[in-house]
């Protein structure tokens, strides 16, 4: 049987068991090459660069290689072999043969309840012994220790750990069980106990079950040796320590009894971060590492308050034992008072400066918490957190995301989205936020645990809170509402860094203390490497060594240094998160072996440190504290940014002033202008983005390089721009279109399956044809559009929006003006898939029909997400095939519009501020639009009434929409569209004058005010067309000549065209 365990032996073990056989001889070169082949086309290792740093880690070629992977695979050992086969022993063998023997000696009582844990109880046996022994040894009078209690302590955190290497491939068998018929019981319960007791309390089958999963038998076993010696190690020094530990943290004379062991990652054989408590009920945590670099830190703090400044930090007690270290256990507390609020935001503001000068990354919210009036940091080990030489693309994206991280963004202090999905659906776990939120990916759980029907499906996860932000009276306070406090905190510590400065840069200064501390480096999230892990708990993966560092293999596939990745194979193949350190004065990289890797930086982390000091302006001090403003401002209104402050409101738009069509258009010239010098290039300027607050889909908002799209990215810019050169024939203007637009080309995979008109592929799509019909068809444009149909053409299915946001609804439009302009079938074959998919989608009522979307909890009538948008989609689908079927969803989506009108406030109500609401993506200014839009392909009977409510949109956008804002979404500048298409197609020419009115306010609220009002209240930093300021001139260049530039905000095709396109 010993050849069925040697399965879970990797490449390099197996060469070096038969290392003096002639393998080699055994296959062709074809059945070589066809092994290499299969096996790195699995691999995603594609590359001869990649390939040859995979074979010279483990030190061998291409013919060793594949005759080995060959010669061993499938159990099909070479006879030759044989003895080196039953010479073979393993610690982890050894420790698996003594577990079985445990647990033959050790009956299961009848009454012990049958679980997934008793798959792994040989293991908990073997570790409870050892732990006995160990204790019993160390402590046999209890001074120290209370051992029954400590133990009970830890052996769930052991359980844990081999429950989710092995409880997939129970669950995988325990299916097969039932599949075969081979369960006794009549309910889901006793046919789960009857497994158990077939398959894990027999011990015969239990040994079958770890011959089969050779490769998770041994992990389990491995890890569970790891888990009894970290234990070991930690609580030998635990008494070793007690003394100073007693005196530091003011520890009573109390034995421990518990150990929580899973603080943290597992790094280094299984060693995580752990809080030892006492039987007096105090606390203190243990961290294996050395806490020299938060001994510096809070070193450097008693400097700086040293110094006068105020208010001043408070440290952590810490002791530091070079290899390891403890913390004293800080405790959330509220704050008593308003000014103790105020002081712990300047206090936490003035951190941000600290960290972020210190190179600090990985701030987020766990790393903080709240005693008070005093945030105290937690974990310090990302300090001078250099970064790794990559070979990344020249982009205008890698461009702004090195800027963005070198700034006090980059420390994780502030809110940023983590783990975007493919629609920018993200999660914020910055050291500003508590909240509970979803995860916008899906988790594996389990689910109908201890029945026959026991599963691992894959769902969404809410996160916990943390304990980082104050409270007062029971309630959390946010930033938000203490900006002020934080960005003054933030200036006050930056100001005294300048005043300090030539101190700080001398050769014995406050930061020499830095320069030989140990600090870790993060070459990628914890979640991706945790992620890998997950997935190497796949039943395919645990029976052989060779199909698990198959899958590791796909490490390779990345822009690392690949001497790092052989290290993080390293330590993925143990159950380890990956760790790397390095020190602020070196440029060299140690694994978590202490294995040197030379010349990883270009720079020093201290260089950074000091050439950011020596950087340091009060012009520079102002830039960040408005990106951290927005940053903050930006967090708390997501899924709000249709809200305005009142102080936004009460902007004037009753000044009298002329304006003329040229001074439109020469505003709209200066915008362009001033986006210009905002523009952040690549090196070769192929490519350019901007940085700033960037919403997706749900209105959430984070400060980012700009996503792709129409709505807020570069595709719309790009547009805009497009426009601006095609009537002034200013070359510079058709360079940022091009380059924009690349980007935005860039950041589009064809894997996505987002067909939204405004953040997804039909977005490109659309200015795709835009672009062309101003500057002509190219090579890569062509093949991108043909790309772009075929990609919305199966990407139906996944739209479950529906809306025209980011939905069906806006496809169709942008695929029949592909139509109408190409002459072409194939986008009304498309258009009308979307169609059918609406009609599928829809839920009838007796009010109407409606579409609920996966992500928004409420149903909304509205242009952007509701009814009013997908009725005229739909009416102009009907239009073009002549399908019934869509006229009658349209109309009856029209109806459930009308549903919600309220003659009281004159206006389309769906949600509980929907009463004044008159904005283009909800209420009044964007349903008149959608009524506008439906104009041409009503029956005639329809036409008075649809008219007559136009009249009355317009009527109540010029009643609440104005004077709060600029922007195309829910300001001025999108509202008065409405007063554009409707004067239009009514012959209302008063309404066009007042729109251009309105527009001559907006105009001279920015000649007095300097700024504009965006979508998003007190951030002037917004570039993108819906909310920002690109957007603001796209209107100016309408309001110049709505003839000339079509409608944005109602999708229209190019009005002017300037080149053919058929």
């Amino acid at each position: 049987m010993k050849e069925q365990f040697l399965r879970s032996l990797f490449v390099h073990e197996r060469l070096q068991l038969l290392h003096n056989h002639e393998i080699t001889r055994a296959f062709s070169q074809q059945q070589n090459n066809s092994a290499l082949e299969e096996w790195f086309q699995f691999a995603l290792v594609q590359t001869e660069a990649k390939r040859k740093a995979k074979l010279e880690s483990l030190g061998v070629n291409e013919l060793i290689f594949g005759s080995l992977i060959q010669t061993t695979q499938d159990l099909k050992w070479n006879e030759s072999c044989l003895p080196a086969i039953m010479d073979y022993n393993a610690d982890w063998l050894t420790v698996l043969e003594e577990a079985l023997e445990l647990n033959c000696q050790i009956k299961i009582k009848e009454n012990e309840q049958r679980s997934i844990e008793l798959l792994v109880r040989p293991f908990l046996l073997w570790a409870n012994m050892k732990l006995e022994n160990l204790l019993a040894s160390i402590d046999a009078q209890g001074k120290y220790i209370s051992t029954s209690l400590l133990i009970s302590s830890i052996l769930p955190h052991l359980t844990s750990q081999l429950c989710k290497i092995a409880g997939r491939s129970f669950v995988l068998e325990l299916h097969v069980a039932k599949a075969m018929q081979e369960l006794a019981g009549d309910t889901p319960e006793e046919r789960f106990s009857n497994f158990v007791e077939k398959h894990m309390v027999d011990n015969g089958n239990l040994r079958l079950f770890f011959l089969e999963y050779a490769m998770f038998a041994r992990l389990l076993s491995e890890r569970t040796v790891m888990f009894v010696t970290v234990i070991e190690e930690a609580i030998t020094r635990f008494i070793q320590d007690w003394k100073v530990l007693k005196d530091t943290f003011q520890l009573e004379e109390s034995p421990l009894i518990a150990i929580k062991a899973d603080l943290g990652d597992s790094h280094k054989g299984g060693k995580t971060v752990m809080r030892f408590q006492l039987k007096s009920g105090q606390s203190f945590m243990y961290k294996p590492k050395s806490l020299a670099v938060s001994h510096a830190f809070h070193t450097f703090l008693s400097w700086i308050n040293s110094k006068g400044f105020y208010p001043e930090f408070k440290g952590v007690p810490i002791i530091d034992r070079k290899e390891y270290g403890y913390e004293a256990f800080v405790r959330a507390e509220q704050c008593e008072t308003k000014d103790q609020i105020r002081s712990f935001y300047r206090r936490l503001g003035a951190y941000l400066g600290v960290v972020h000068l210190l190179e600090g990354a990985d701030f987020h919210s766990e790393n903080i918490i709240a005693c008070g009036e005093h945030p105290m940091l937690i974990d310090l080990e990302t300090l001078f957190h250099n970064q790794v030489k990559q070979d990344v693309p020249d982009s205008a994206d890698v461009e702004a995301q090195f800027a963005i991280r070198n700034s006090p963004i980059g420390t994780s202090f502030l809110p940023i989205l983590f783990h975007q999905d493919e629609k920018g659906l993200g999660i914020e776990l910055s050291g500003l936020n508590d909240r509970e939120q979803l995860i916008p990916y899906n988790v594996l759980k389990v689910v109908d645990m201890n029945t026959d029907n026991m599963r691992y499906i894959r769902a969404r996860h809410i996160t916990t809170s943390s304990h980082n932000l104050p409270s007062l009276n029971g309630t959390t306070i946010s930033a938000a509402d203490y900006l002020t406090d934080y960005v003054n905190g933030y200036r006050d510590i930056c100001y005294f860094f300048i005043e300090n400065r030539e101190e700080m840069l001398s050769t014995d200064g406050p930061l020499k203390i830095f320069s030989k501390v140990p600090v870790r480096i993060l070459l990628r999230t914890s979640q991706f490497y945790m992620n890998f892990l997950l997935e190497l708990t796949h039943p395919d993966y645990g029976r052989d060594a060779l199909d698990y560092e198959r899958l590791l293999d796909r490490m390779w596939f990345s822009y690392l240094d690949d001497r790092l990745i052989s290290s993080e194979i390293k330590d993925l193949r143990i159950g380890d998160i990956p760790y790397f350190y390095s020190f602020p004065d070196s440029h060299h990289l140690w694994d978590s072996r202490d294995q040197k890797i030379d010349n990883v930086f270009k720079e020093t982390a201290m260089d950074h440190t000091k050439q950011k000091l020596l950087s340091l302006t009060p012009e520079k001090i102002e830039l960040y504290a408005k990106w951290i403003t927005e940053s903050i401002i930006g967090s708390s209104l997501s899924k709000k940014i249709h809200s305005v402050e009142p102080e936004a409101a009460n902007m004037d738009t009753t000044k009298e002033s002329v304006i003329k069509s040229d001074q439109f258009l020469n505003e709209a010239v200066r915008i362009g202008e001033q986006l210009v010098k905002e523009a952040i290039l690549s090196r070769n300027e192929r490519t350019a983005t901007w940085i700033g607050l960037n919403p997706n889909y749900l209105g959430q908002l984070g400060m980012s390089g700009l996503r792709g799209g129409l709505y807020d990215g570069t595709g719309g810019i790009s547009l805009f721009f497009a426009h601006l050169y095609r009537i002034t024939q200013k070359q510079h203007f058709k360079k940022y279109s091009l380059a924009a637009f690349q980007s935005t080309l860039e950041k589009f995979p064809m894997t996505i399956k987002f067909p939204s008109s405004f953040y997804g592929q039909a977005s490109v799509l659309y200015v795709i044809t835009q672009l062309e019909n101003i500057m002509g068809e190219n090579k890569e444009w062509k093949q991108h559009r043909l790309n772009l149909l075929d990609n919305l053409s199966r990407s139906v299915e996944q739209d479950t929006f529906y809306d025209l946001l980011g939905g069906a609804a806006g496809a169709i439009h942008v695929l029949l003006n592909e139509s109408k302009i190409r002459g072409s079938e194939q986008e009304i074959e498309i258009a009308s898939m979307y169609g059918d998919h609406l009609l599928k989608n829809a839920q009838k009522s007796d009010k109407g029909y409606f579409w609920q979307s996966s992500v928004l909890s409420d149903v909304y009538v509205g242009l952007g997400h509701g009814s009013m948008g997908i009725a005229w989609a739909l009416f102009r689908l009907a239009a073009v095939t002549g399908k019934e079927a869509y006229r009658e969803a349209a109309e009856n989506a029209l109806q459930y519009v009308r549903s919600h009108y309220s003659s009281e406030w004159g206006n389309w109500v769906d949600c509980e501020a929907g009463t004044t609401l008159a904005n283009w993506c909800h209420g009044a200014s964007g349903i008149g639009i959608g009524l506008t839009m439906c104009l041409p392909f009503l029956r005639s009977s329809q036409v008075n009434q649809v008219t007559n409510e136009i009249e009355q949109a317009v009527a109540t956008t010029i009643r609440y929409g104005f004077g709060k804002s600029h922007c195309l979404c829910h300001g001025d500048l999108g509202n008065l569209e409405l007063l554009l298409l409707a004067g239009k197609y009514l012959n209302r020419q008063e309404w066009v004058e007042m729109a251009r009115g309105y527009g001559r306010e907006a105009v001279n609220y920015y000649q007095s005010k300097g700024e504009y009002l965006t979508g998003i209240t007190k951030c002037s930093n917004i570039q993108g067309l819906w909310l920002g300021l690109s957007g603001i001139g796209y209107q100016m260049l309408r309001l110049a000549s709505d003839k000339d530039f079509p409608s944005i905000l109602s999708l229209q095709e190019p009005l002017v065209q300037t080149r053919s396109l058929r």
